[in-house]
């Protein structure tokens, strides 16, 4: 009895020991930046030995270059690597990685007349695929002097000029090959989770409950995109936020409904649910999720992109377009009476104290607030209200809660340095019009 318990126990032990010693033969999944494989690499000729480790090249750049038999390409380029070998022979060490087994290897080149170059050969390879999975060659793998992986590649970039320049330590970068991916060719990029390979992508959805309403403003310098994204947002307020672009983050000139001019289009659905349905319902056909990722170097053009995307859509959903133009309006300028205004303090204290007496104030964090509130609330439609003080930063601005009339306004501005001057002036408008035939 107890001799079958120490036999089983030593059968046991083998399992084990043979299942760690089949682990060390493959390698794992390298990635750039991380070190190269310090495995023992059998199946090599035109080498001192039959086995090599790349630790053994260490002090040089080693080249792994990944061939088949069946790919002419591959072969063509064997007399160019055979040449540049030899140029750089004490600084680089090229190795040819197959995994087809040598007889194969062999037979192809002698019924393709092709030979091989004078450079160690692994064949019938595993560990190195497992490490740098492929699916197409050729494949290009650089390791530089200390054993670091620099790049995982196509084949264009083993020529003289690119060698000394990393010789010189100034590695260029140089595309990243991805074979491992898991793409399915009937189906889109998003559809797969792969948007990281695309820098350029737009996308709009409904209405999604699972979500709260925000956006991202992101600038990602790793991977070099720029990305914007707001959701479950309104067309109107889309719109708002891509015609935006001079005031942006600030809030866009266009909120002010009036500054917006529809042209042959029903637009009772964008702002209020019919009478016979709940919001929820509205909701789901009126608010939208927006996405865009670009290139970080086009980040200054996300607008113009957003502005684009949204013409597309909009001709598409509710058959509009929208675009920006310069027209003469009836207004009030806001302007400033004499230079320096916005240096001026203001007396919080007090304006406390008078609120506390009973008698209401407003406050307006800047010219451009106080303009919005007044072409909202204490005009007429035909009346628009203009900020040219060039006043952006804060500036606060009290006033009465309730005025009577623009001549009121006036005198509390006057403190202030500021004046509304009436005129006729040219402004911008946000213009949705219906698309024809549509």
């Amino acid at each position: 009895m107890y001799l079958y318990r120490w036999r089983y126990s030593i059968v046991l032990l083998g399992f084990i020991w043979q299942a760690a010693t089949s682990r060390l033969l493959f390698a794992q999944q390298k990635s750039i930046g991380d070190s190269a494989p310090e495995h023992i690499l059998n199946n090599v000729v035109n080498y001192d030995s039959g086995s090599l480790q790349l630790s053994d090249f260490r002090g040089k750049i080693v080249l792994l270059d990944f061939w088949s038999i069946g790919c002419p390409s591959c072969i063509a380029a064997f007399p160019k690597l055979d040449s540049l070998q030899r140029k750089f022979d004490r600084q680089l060490q090229i190795v040819l990685v197959t995994s087809n087994k040598l007889d194969a290897v062999k037979a192809y080149m002698k019924a393709s007349k092709y030979q091989l170059p004078d450079l160690p050969l692994i064949y019938a390879d595993t560990v190195l695929k497992q490490a740098f999975p492929y699916k197409m060659v050729p494949m290009q793998v650089w390791i530089d002097e200390k054993g670091r992986v620099r790049a995982i590649t196509n084949p264009w970039y083993a020529t003289e000029t690119i060698v000394k320049r990393m010789l010189a330590g100034d590695w260029p970068n140089m595309e990243v090959r991805r074979d491992n991916l898991q793409y399915d060719r009937s189906k889109l990029l998003g559809e797969q989770n792969l948007l990281d390979l695309v820098n350029y992508t737009s996308s709009f959805a409904r209405f999604i409950p699972e979500i709260p309403g925000h956006m991202i403003l992101e600038k990602d310098t790793a991977k070099k995109v720029s990305l914007k994204a707001f959701y479950n947002k309104s067309v109107l307020n889309l719109l708002q936020i891509a015609y935006s672009q001079n005031t942006f983050p600030n809030p866009s000139p266009y909120r002010n409904i009036k500054r917006i001019r529809f042209e042959g289009v029903d637009t009772a659905d964008w702002f209020s649910q019919r009478a016979d349905e709940h919001y929820e319902e509205w909701r789901s056909r009126n608010l939208f999720s927006y996405e865009l990722k670009i290139p970080l170097e086009r980040d200054s053009l996300w607008f113009d992109f957003m502005q684009a995307d949204l013409n597309r859509f909009l001709a598409l959903e509710y058959g509009v377009t929208a675009k920006l133009e310069r027209e003469e309006v009836t207004g009030m300028m806001l302007v400033k009476l004499r230079e320096g205004v916005e240096k001026d303090k203001f007396d919080y204290a007090v304006r406390r104290r008078r609120e506390v007496k009973g008698q209401p104030f407003r406050t307006y964090l800047n010219p451009e607030e106080l303009t919005f509130f007044l072409e909202r609330n204490y005009a007429g439609d035909d009346i628009f209200f203009l900020n040219d003080t060039g006043i952006k930063s804060y500036f606060p601005i009290v006033l009465k809660q309730d005025i009577p009339d623009l001549n009121h306004v006036n005198e509390a501005l006057a403190p202030y340095g500021l004046y509304l001057k009436r005129g006729k002036f040219e402004l911008e408008r946000l213009v949705i019009a219906k698309v024809v035939n549509h």
